[in-house]
């Protein structure tokens, strides 16, 4: 019954009425955590960042198996400067879990640009050793 209310305030973009309903069916039922995931959906809809990270990382934690959970978690902690060996952990466990996942090529993708990123700028080697006062041929 309460995914039906929450549906359909999301449709009509209800979105305080859908967390309310919720909130009040997860006080009686904490563990639920496919509702719990769209309340983190619903705050990061809403801009609260931070409630919506919340909610992933307790289900993560309680849940580790869901593969989803650590990809949402994953594109939050991308979006923040300083989170991005968070974001390539749970990269990584979403691959794991679920290597042909829906998102498994955006995934992959994310993980290659964090490696190019975390490398720095890449030196190419120059072959031939030059002697003092001959001049490099590029």
């Amino acid at each position: 019954m309460v995914y039906w209310l929450v549906r359909v305030c999301v449709a009509a973009s209800r979105y305080q009425s859908a967390l309310g309903h919720a909130a009040n069916y997860l006080r009686d039922h904490p563990s639920d955590w496919s509702l719990r995931f769209v309340v983190a959906t619903i705050h990061e809809v809403l801009g609260d960042v931070d409630r919506a990270q919340s909610e992933l990382e307790r289900i993560v934690a309680a849940e580790p198996a869901m593969p989803l959970p650590h990809y949402r978690l994953a594109m939050l902690y991308r979006s923040r400067e300083g989170d991005q060996e968070r974001a390539t952990l749970h990269l990584e466990e979403y691959l794991r879990l679920t290597p042909d996942g829906v998102h498994a090529a955006e995934v992959r993708s994310a993980l290659s640009d964090a490696v190019g990123v975390s490398r720095g700028p890449r030196v190419v080697p120059y072959s031939r050793t030059v002697a003092l006062g001959e001049k490099a041929i590029p």
